[in-house]
């Protein structure tokens, strides 16, 4: 697999979980500085990202470059990468650097497509559809899909992945066209996500559409408006999936939440949830300061302490570790259904 080189200038909780995307998507991941993971208890399994202070130590074996944010000297940074032919990619900076170094460097953004008016009849895709959608935008949603994904690959299968994440195109997923967002009805936006996969799915040929669903469909806490399932309820009108996987925060559960938690997501996005996994990222709301703080705990912390060997109406496990797991049973899943 090819050997990413990542800098950033910002180190919050979305630049850990694009990391997490990177350990999926690349054999190795070298992050300029020191390590300051060790803090991130969710972080333990990533067995192949490496810190360095000096990143041309490395340079041999880099095959791509992500510039995360604005940081230190990166104008001279792209500059010298591309001069030494590595593949360039920025993720929400200022620099322009496009038109100076041409296809050497990739600007991560959404799908750019015609806003033309799309038609009123929904087609049927001729394979089976699975969708992967996360309570929070915290819950390490994209890591489940990433992992599921390849591991439903190495089973043979031939998969067309569409992601709204930007950093997924690193990993050659379809992105979610811009026709998806907001500046139409919800009408408008169904039909074009619908014509969109219709048209991608003849073209690609795939055994399996396995869509990343953008958002959360709940909202977390009480003190902020996060999310409201819009993403979800578009995608659930748009296709008919076989199946879904739920990624939800680390907290207690029991028998009946889970139960709950299905029936929500049948109801209101059409979702057949088959297996649910447990994030490493939690949240605490501390009403006193009017604030929602995340926290991070082991994945065997999320196994023993939360799930333990309780049975569920659908497979719970900690979301670290599962891909493979919840591939199988998807797999087992669409058999099933024909």
């Amino acid at each position: 697999m090819k050997t990413l080189a990542v800098y950033s200038g910002s180190l919050d909780l979305n630049y850990f979980l694009k990391l997490e995307a990177m350990a999926a998507l690349y054999g190795k991941v070298y992050v300029e500085g020191r390590s300051f993971l060790s803090g991130v208890n969710m972080f333990g399994d990533l067995e192949n990202v490496f810190f360095t202070e000096n990143m041309e130590e490395v340079i041999e074996q880099v095959t791509d470059v992500l510039f995360y944010h604005d940081s230190e000297g990166m104008g001279e940074k792209i500059q010298y990468f591309a001069e030494q032919g590595k593949k360039i990619y920025l993720y929400d900076v200022t620099v322009d650097a496009g038109q100076e170094y041409g296809e050497k460097v990739s600007v991560l953004s959404g799908e750019k497509t015609p806003q033309k008016k799309a038609g009123k009849r929904l087609y049927e895709l001729p394979c089976p559809v699975v969708t992967v959608m996360g309570i929070s935008e915290e819950c390490e949603r994209h890591k489940l899909f990433l992992e599921v994904s390849r591991a439903v690959e190495e089973q043979g299968y031939r998969v067309m992945k569409v992601s709204g994440e930007p950093v997924s195109r690193m990993g050659e997923c379809i992105p979610l066209p811009e026709a998806v967002y907001g500046g139409r009805t919800l009408k408008e936006r169904t039909l074009a996500f619908n014509h969109f996969l219709y048209r991608k799915v003849k073209e690609e040929k795939p055994d399996i559409v396995i869509i990343d669903v953008p958002g959360g469909i709940l909202n977390q806490s009480l003190l902020e408006y996060t999310c409201d399932g819009e993403y979800a309820y578009m995608v659930g009108n748009a296709v008919d999936a076989d199946a879904s996987l739920l990624a939800i925060p680390a907290h207690e559960i029991n028998g009946g939440f889970v139960a709950e938690l299905k029936e929500i997501c049948r109801q209101r996005f059409s979702a057949n949830v088959a297996g649910i996994a447990m994030s490493c990222v939690g949240c605490k709301i501390n009403i006193e300061e009017d604030r929602t703080y995340y926290f991070t705990v082991p994945a065997g912390f999320v196994k023993e302490k939360y799930i333990g060997e309780e049975e569920y109406i659908v497979p719970v496990k900690p979301l670290h570790g599962s891909g493979k797991c919840f591939a199988e049973h998807l797999v087992a899943v669409l058999s099933d259904a024909g």
